[in-house]
């Protein structure tokens, strides 16, 4: 699934935090963001507004200027690991 504006995964992680206020974003954050999205190109570039993403008001940000969408595929070894520990990060 990828986290970009187009993608109804704002939507959904916006509404899910809405009702489960106790809810925290995994692997949602504005360096996860920068960290997924270092060699991907596009054609479009994406916009962002801190709207979109309350759970993390850099992430908006982060996803404006990598103007790429950001797939949780280049954090695999991250979410493996934080699957093993049994916990997403703190």
């Amino acid at each position: 699934m990828r986290l970009h504006k187009q993608c109804p995964l704002l939507v959904v992680a916006r509404t899910l935090l809405a009702a489960c206020p106790r809810a925290r974003p995994w692997r949602m954050s504005a360096l996860d963001c920068i960290r997924s999205t270092k060699a991907v190109e596009v054609e479009t570039p994406l916009r962002v507004m801190q709207a979109d993403t309350p759970w993390d008001i850099s992430l908006a940000g982060a996803m404006t200027t990598a103007g790429a969408p950001a797939y949780e595929e280049a954090l695999l070894p991250d979410l493996l690991t934080d699957l093993t520990r049994g916990r997403p990060p703190t």
